[in-house]
């Protein structure tokens, strides 16, 4: 599956464009996305490019303040000709608090999300990294709300502390997205548990998180022996460039063959 993390914010408009109807041509089917993807431009990209053999995943939720900063300095400091502007939302941090915590902001972002991706087939609506396990009621209440949408739910870059709480209450269905280097750090019953789930890994081709391997061939090997181990694996690649599209879209088969 194709991330769209930074289309729109690492490469202009034009290029993501260029890279999305290349990941398409290439063969690619499912897409990743979020709200504040891109700098608030990935939604409206997808949207533009999308049909129903596309099946895109979104998120709710805030990213961290970090990651807000970052973004408000991209738009007000590094915009080019013909740059969408995020909406002003996305900039409010709210102190780090995660948006969906009372349970308030998810219909309203699920509704944007829905609008712009209209001509796309759904996939998994994700709570977008909580910074703590939110309650089972809070749980039940987020599927509900995915699959009255035509959503399943899932979750992103859980704290691995809250682990278990959210295997022992996410519906069976429910999918797990996490980063190459967490895997690394699970303990083996949480390790059990998720092979009888949908895992979706990313950060195949990133810089590591904290002790992951740094190099590239050695980051490959790991998501092959991960790609053994879980049988419900399935990896997320992304590229800034048309070019990019095909190695990383080659690599995915390999892994998920």
């Amino acid at each position: 599956m194709f991330g769209t993390a930074s289309l729109g914010s690492k490469c202009a408009p034009d290029i993501a464009r260029q890279v999305l109807r290349q990941a398409i041509a290439s063969g690619f089917h499912q897409f990743d996305t979020a709200p504040f993807y891109g700098a608030g431009h990935a939604e409206r990209l997808l949207g533009e490019l999308g049909d129903e053999g596309m099946r895109v995943s979104t998120k709710f939720g805030s990213p961290r303040p970090s990651r807000l900063r970052f973004m408000a300095v991209r738009v007000l400091r590094g915009r080019r000709p013909g740059d969408l502007v995020p909406p002003p939302a996305l900039l409010v941090s709210r102190d780090g608090e995660f948006d969906c915590a009372a349970q308030r902001r998810p219909p309203a972002q699920l509704s944007a999300s829905m609008a712009a991706l209209s001509k796309c087939a759904q996939g998994f609506l994700f709570a977008h990294s909580p910074p703590r396990f939110p309650g089972a009621a809070a749980v039940s209440a987020w599927s509900d709300l995915a699959r009255s949408s035509g959503y399943v739910l899932g979750v992103s870059g859980p704290r691995n502390e809250d682990m278990e709480a959210w295997l022992e209450v996410a519906p069976a269905d429910a999918c797990f997205q996490l980063h190459l280097d967490t895997l690394e750090s699970l303990t083996d019953p949480v390790l059990d548990r998720l092979a009888r789930r949908t895992v979706w890994i990313h950060g195949i081709f990133s810089p590591p998180t904290g002790a992951g391997p740094t190099h590239a061939a050695d980051r490959q090997k790991l998501a092959h022996r991960w790609a053994a181990d879980l049988a419900q694996a399935a990896f997320v690649v992304t590229s800034t460039r048309p070019e990019g599209v095909a190695r990383a879209g080659a690599f995915v088969r390999e892994l998920e063959g």
